[in-house]
């Protein structure tokens, strides 16, 4: 897994600043649109949008997902809930 740099954005659930992103699933390391991450700091999950800010991502779109990335998406969430719980 390679984490990069990209340009600091704020998450709009909890205003955290992100400003680095890791592909854990493979693939191309810098984001690009569309693509997921989950915020560090409140375990929000997230879409980057076309400038690659961070936006939202609903519930609607989360129920589109493949079952594999669904899946993948939330055991991240979870990782960062016990990260968080364990500082």
């Amino acid at each position: 897994m390679k984490t990069v740099r990209v340009n600091p954005s704020r998450c709009p659930s909890c205003d955290g600043t992100l400003d680095a992103a890791s592909n854990v699933l493979g693939g191309p390391s810098m984001p690009r649109p569309d693509d997921l991450t989950v915020c560090i700091h409140c375990a929000t999950m997230l879409r980057f949008k076309d400038d690659l800010t961070l936006g939202l991502l609903t519930r609607e779109e989360y129920a589109q997902l493949p079952q594999a990335e669904s899946v993948a998406l939330l055991a991240i969430v979870l990782g960062v809930c016990r990260l968080k719980r364990a500082h």
